[in-house]
């Protein structure tokens, strides 16, 4: 295919990326699109700073910019010198030079019918390329490859560049095949046979492959360049790769294989990590003696500390030895042993294994690991073994969180607990509501959450299409038990508290040993260690989206969708110190890497491609590990093992709400002997004397504990700091416990508490910087919980204007369709709340609040009830008891017969369903309810 300069400077031109555009590679064109412009200005400003002027102006002021030159970047523009184009130039024309028809596949055994690649016949020609510039660069040494490693290696470069690359193809294709007739019968009835035609998309290759393919990458700039740039990666990274193993091949014979002779790779595994530092991974190599060992193209200083330091624990006469994994390190790359996954054939292994687990657990806790989640564990038999250690020695971070309240400290008790591994289980939730574990210690039904991904189906046929599918998560790696042995984590928490408790207490008694200069803690000095700034998921989630097909044409537009990494930056007023990492985010991103940040382990200071960020951390990683070794102590055992299991817990439930107390029969609690008052106030002391000394107390003498949060869009709870609004799970609910056990025995210790516990919800409320999405749902309870405190704490006036603010916050103006899930446990809790607050100060405005969301509830209900379908919502409705004693206290307070149809809708409903015992008569006056939802309220109003 012929390519001339001028066809590929129109591309380097379109495919710019905002950083080059700054650069004085590039001026404006003379001939400008100003409607373009002001809509790409517009997108930025909503992508950067969510259309707020103020946070753009300190984007450009932080960025450098003025107004102008940005405009003249988002334009069109001219590349200023077209003798020095960017190497992937080069690529790109060697491609397209050697794209031809008929397409001569002879030498391409990297293409398997069997297990096809979308396009891959436009997409070969890349690897060809990229092959023989490979074999120039290795030369000779590329005879140490099999054919079939060498086969590997291309269909990895095959599989990148189609994954890339099918999107906008299917989209060109998809024009194609509708301006020939668009599926056509013959497809749709031979898709269930598993044979569609294939006679439109071979016109379609045919097509691109006789010229068309120019004018393809002429309208997708950004592929072109992103292909080409891929494609160069690879020749590099490949070709390092190669050298280094002929360079270090008797090095690698004498560490690993001392009885083996080692002749050729036979088998090559790629992209085993995520991408890095110009599409650099990790990779897997099977030579042909059987050894296989892992390549990683980084430092292992830091792993080989690691098992040093586990081969000195194996000397300590400890319970039990770890394995130790053999490691060549080159001081920028490494070689590692191959570590197998193998399943326990005993139930005596298993817990060894669950014993070890708890023991590395201590370890990592010690060494301040993090990130060491289900990809980077490995179950080897009864051997649980990290392959991965870089994020070991976290340094102590400055958050720049300005608040000094007590969950401010909560949170950063957490950061610097056990959870911090990631070896336990945790929940992390993505916008979509989606949730995941990415702990390795997982439950067994855990591995059954689903998950959605994109197939392609019908690959390279006329009927060829991209769907989303639901598949199940794999841990097998992680899981120690064969089909054999029926066992999950969960049955193992006490193994797991043995193991880190014994490792513990080793520490513990050998702190003058760990202390010394020759201690083997000292290998971790002045290493280098990875810092993960944000969730690898937010890049590659970010990463997908950059490569939709209407960013891959023009390089602004996907540099304007990238921007949007830095928009949590501009939200203070001045400069964030970490601004420095945005830039280098960005550049990784725009060359498809994820980005990666490392410091050394005695060092405070960052070093990022935009320079070296001063002081970053407040104390470096392994003068942090130091300092945790001499903190050592009982206490802080038993709290870390109150969070083992704590995560535990939260992992296997599920119901906020104890299905079986709605199944008990009310005449049941007749036979329960009930507690005297004075083993129940003793009891209340009690817990109130361990939630004193378990309170953890902020700066400005506010307090809150850690506790299980119920994530209700997930329906899992997760151990976080309490949060100060909520009656059932906040520290409101506890303070209204500590003010109720102070008005019984008259100690002014947890009268203090109750309102120490209250003093962030009295920030939130006053200052006005309520998260109202959070608190909506808890207003009803809130407003009931602070009424009763102020009564409890004789301290009215301060509580009680608390609760009238928290009352003004509750929402009236709902439109009468069908409420959802959430409006339905709302509003009855706040028609309670309302009523309790009025019964105390008699402000009739409450009480008007209350009958509007009475009236709201009674629209709906009639509007619902004579339908014979009936949305799941206003079951619910229906069935909900509080819904019941919401207009149950209504009608005592109003005396208004308004609410009868309802309420007798309600009692039909009850009365279907057998829910009460004490039914209601036609008349709502003498409307009841059991003796059973008394009781069962009696806690809520």
């Amino acid at each position: 295919m012929k390519v001339s300069l001028q066809d590929l400077i129109e591309i380097v031109e379109r495919a710019s990326i905002m950083s080059d555009r700054l650069s004085e590679k590039f001026v404006p064109d003379p001939i400008q699109d100003n409607q373009l412009i002001e809509t790409r200005l517009e997108k930025l400003i909503q992508i950067t700073a969510k259309g707020d002027s103020d946070k753009f102006s300190k984007y450009l002021q932080w960025n450098n910019l003025d107004l102008n030159t940005l405009r003249h970047s988002i334009g069109k523009v001219r590349c200023l010198d077209v003798k020095e184009l960017p190497s992937w130039v080069e690529t790109l024309k060697a491609v397209l030079q050697a794209t031809v028809f008929p397409l001569d596949v002879s030498d391409c055994k990297c293409l398997n019918p069997q297990q096809p690649f979308p396009f891959e016949e436009i997409i070969i020609s890349f690897v060809k390329v990229a092959r023989e510039k490979l074999l120039k660069t290795v030369g000779i040494n590329y005879q140490i490859l099999t054919e079939e490693a060498g086969i590997q290696l291309e269909r990895n470069l095959l599989q990148r560049l189609s994954s890339l690359a099918a999107s906008p193809l299917d989209l060109e294709f998809s024009l194609f095949r509708y301006n020939r007739g668009g599926l056509g019968l013959d497809c749709l009835t031979q898709q269930l046979s598993k044979t569609p035609p294939r006679t439109k998309y071979q016109k379609f290759i045919e097509e691109l492959l006789q010229g068309r393919l120019l004018s393809f990458f002429q309208e997708y700039s950004v592929l072109a360049r992103l292909m080409a740039t891929v494609t160069n990666f690879w020749v590099d990274s490949v070709g390092e790769l190669i050298t280094r193993l002929s360079d270090d091949w008797k090095k690698i014979q004498t560490t690993f294989a001392k009885d083996r002779q080692l002749e050729q790779v036979v088998a090559l595994k790629l992209s085993l990590s995520d991408s890095h530092n110009c599409g650099r991974s990790v990779i897997g190599i099977k030579f042909n003696s059987g050894l296989k060992l892992v390549y990683k193209p980084k430092g292992l200083g830091i792993d080989r500390a690691y098992f040093e330091l586990l081969s000195w624990l194996n000397q300590q006469h400890l319970p039990l030895q770890f394995q130790i994994v053999k490691i060549l390190n080159c001081n920028t790359y490494g070689w590692m042993e191959y570590v197998e996954s193998k399943p326990c054939q005993e139930s005596e292994q298993t817990q060894r294994y669950y014993q070890r687990l708890g023991m590395l657990l201590s370890i990592i806790y010690l060494l301040r690991g993090t990130d060491c989640h289900y990809e980077n564990l490995i179950g080897c038999g009864e051997q649980p073994i990290l392959i991965d250690l870089e994020t070991l020695l976290l340094p102590k971070i400055d958050t720049f969180n300005q608040g000094n309240d007590a969950e401010v400290k909560a949170q950063q008790e957490l950061q610097e607990s056990v959870l911090q591994t990631h070896l336990l289980p945790q929940w992390q939730v993505t916008g979509k509501g989606e949730y995941f574990n990415i702990s390795p210690i997982k439950a067994i039904s855990e591995s059954e959450i689903p998950q959605q991904i994109t197939q392609w189906q019908h690959i390279n046929s006329d009927c060829m299409s991209l769907v989303t599918t639901s598949v199940r998560s794999n841990s097998a790696n992680q899981f120690p038990s064969s089909n054999q042995i029926d066992a999950s984590p969960e049955d193992y928490v006490e193994e797991i508290v043995t193991g880190f408790r014994q490792m513990y207490d080793f520490l513990l008694r050998g702190k003058n040993a760990l202390l010394a200069d020759n201690s083997p803690l000292t290998n971790f000095f002045h290493q280098k260690v990875r810092l993960v700034f944000r969730n690898t998921r937010v890049y590659a989630s970010l990463l997908n989206q950059s490569v939709n097909p209407k960013w891959l044409r023009d390089g602004i537009d996907r540099s304007i969708q990238l921007d949007i990494i830095g928009r949590t930056f501009i939200n203070g007023d001045t400069k964030h110190p970490y601004w420095k990492l945005i830039a280098a985010e960005q550049e990784a991103l725009e060359r498809l890497d994820i980005p990666y940040f490392s410091a050394y382990s005695d060092s405070i200071n960052l070093p990022t491609t935009r320079g070296s960020i001063l002081g970053f951390a407040t104390e470096s990683g392994y003068s942090a590990v130091i300092d945790r070794l001499q903190k050592l102590d009982e206490q802080d055992l038993k709290h870390q093992i109150s969070l083992i299991r704590g995560s535990f817990y939260s992992a296997t439930a599920k119901d906020l709400h104890d299905p079986q107390l709605a199944t008990k029969s009310p005449s049941s609690w007749d036979k329960i002997t009930p507690f005297s008052g004075e083993v129940m106030v003793e009891t209340a002391i009690a817990i109130a004397q361990e939630l004193e000394k378990s309170a953890i107390t902020g700066t400005n003498s506010s307090v809150t504990w850690l506790g299980m949060n119920y994530l209700h869009q997930v329906q899992r709870f997760q151990i976080q700091p309490l949060n100060c609004y909520s009656l059932s799970q906040g520290s409101c609910g506890v303070a209204l416990f500590l003010s109720a056990v102070a008005r019984v025995t008259n100690k002014q210790q947890f009268h203090d508490l109750a309102l120490k516990a209250l003093s962030p919800l009295q920030n939130l409320l006053v200052f006005d910087s309520v998260p109202k999405a959070e608190i909506a749902r808890e207003l009803g309870s809130l407003v009931y919980g602070l009424t009763l405190i102020g009564g409890f704490l004789n301290n009215s006036d301060v509580i009680l204007k608390q609760a009238v603010i928290a009352a003004s916050l509750i929402e009236t103006n709902y439109e009468p369709t069908e409420p959802n899930l959430e409006l339905i446990e709302r509003i009855p809790e706040e028609i309670l709340g309302l009523l309790t607050l009025y019964k105390v100060i008699g402000d009739s405005n409450l009480l008007v609040k209350a009958l509007d969301l009475g009236a709201y509830l009674h629209r709906v209900i009639l509007d619902y009830s004579t339908k014979k379908e009936q949305p799941l919502s206003i079951n619910l409705l229906l069935n909900n008891n509080l819904t019941v004693y919401a207009f149950r206290r209504l009608y005592e307070v109003t005396k208004k017969l308004i609410f009868s149809p309802v309420l007798q809708i309600i009692n039909d409903k009850i009365n279907d369903k057998h829910h009460f015992s004490n039914r209601t008569t036609t008349n709502s006056k003498s409307f009841d309810v059991s003796r059973s939802n008394v009781l069962e309220y009696s806690a809520i109003c």
